[in-house]
């Protein structure tokens, strides 16, 4: 509506997969609400998420709501977003009523048959009935925005850690099997451009044992074909970021990997 009782933005990305899989809910929460004048405001800040990537979104997930590209991550900055998806409900004077998830049925690695409580529908009705709103704020789960980096200096440029020279390996020996076109992963790890976005997020996955995906205790024995990030590669994920994501020159990339379909 013109002059809306109340707007929910909320920050998504193309390809993670908890931002893909709460689509049909906020496609349903538009509908049932946009009469009462609620309306629903999509963001997409991921740098690698492309105008042909959110095209593709809207169209392949039938989103009945408008989708903004965020570009330099701006609009996250200034609402200090961190994750996909993550919402933010504002009133009608713009004032701040309900941040956090949508609900609880999706978390990494999770997908429960319903929701325990949908948190941004019980806000709004809350909010439609002129009530406080019993729970303002929840943990917003999800993959970490892929910001453009921010480097301080030319001396971290210049001692950095590069994709081309050690990133990409870390990635074709644990990564790429899985994490390429056509294969399961929800997002390619072949391309620079794609992996700088993703940078955060794999590096929390990794750190949380999530990733690469291998769930056998090494307590009880040692396993052929483990799949175990060794501390010193996840280390080079870590220098890579604190050293700004640099690239690298392409010279040094390692010959791409053959794969028998």
């Amino acid at each position: 509506s013109a002059n809306p009782t109340a707007t929910a933005v909320c920050f998504l990305g193309t390809e993670c997969p908890m931002a893909r899989g709460y689509a049909t809910q906020l496609n349903t929460l538009q509908s049932e609400f946009s009469p009462k004048g609620i309306r629903i405001i999509g963001v997409m800040s991921n740098r690698q998420d492309s105008l042909e990537d959110i095209a593709g979104y809207i169209s392949q997930l039938h989103i009945n709501f408008p989708i903004a590209r965020d570009d330099q991550n701006r609009v996250a900055d200034r609402y200090g977003a961190q994750r996909t998806p993550e919402v933010f409900l504002l009133d009608a004077h713009l004032k701040l009523r309900y941040h956090g998830r949508i609900d609880d049925q999706l978390a990494p690695g999770v997908a429960r048959a319903a929701a325990s409580r949908q948190d941004l529908r019980v806000a709004i009705e809350e909010l439609l009935a002129g009530k406080p709103i019993s729970i303002p704020a929840t943990n917003a789960l999800g993959c970490i925005i892929g910001r453009v980096p921010q480097v301080e200096t030319s001396e971290a440029i210049t001692n950095s850690t590069t994709y081309t020279q050690q990133v990409a390996r870390v990635l074709q020996q644990h990564c790429i099997e899985c994490h390429r076109s056509g294969e399961i992963g929800p997002f390619a790890m072949d391309r620079y451009e794609e992996v700088v976005g993703w940078a955060e997020t794999m590096l929390e996955t990794v750190e949380q044992g999530r990733m690469p995906p291998w769930h056998a205790d090494p307590q009880f024995g040692s396993f052929a074909n483990a799949r175990n990030m060794p501390e010193e590669d996840k280390q080079i994920l870590r220098d890579w970021i604190d050293g700004g994501l640099q690239r690298g020159d392409d010279a040094d990339l390692p010959a791409a990997l053959e794969f028998t379909d």
